[in-house]
C-alpha cells in the first residue's frame, strides 16, 4: 500500500493523477475505491501543511 500511496502522490502533485486513474480504473477501481477517501485526505493535509510552512 506504500508503494501505491507514493506512487499516487507523485501522480497527484505532477497533475498526472486523473489521467493515470482513467487509464487503469478498469485494473485497480477496487482498490482506488477503497484507499481514494484516506489518500486524497492524506495528500490534502500534507499540501496544506507544505504550502503553509513554505
Amino acid at each position: 500500500l506504500d508503494e501505491f500511496v507514493n506512487k499516487f502522490t507523485t501522480l497527484f502533485i505532477s497533475g498526472q493523477v486523473q489521467l493515470e486513474i482513467l487509464n487503469n480504473i478498469c485494473h485497480m477501481d477496487i482498490i482506488f475505491t477503497s484507499a481514494n477517501y484516506s489518500v486524497l485526505e492524506h495528500i490534502g493535509r500534507s499540501e496544506s501543511t507544505t504550502k503553509a510552512s513554505v
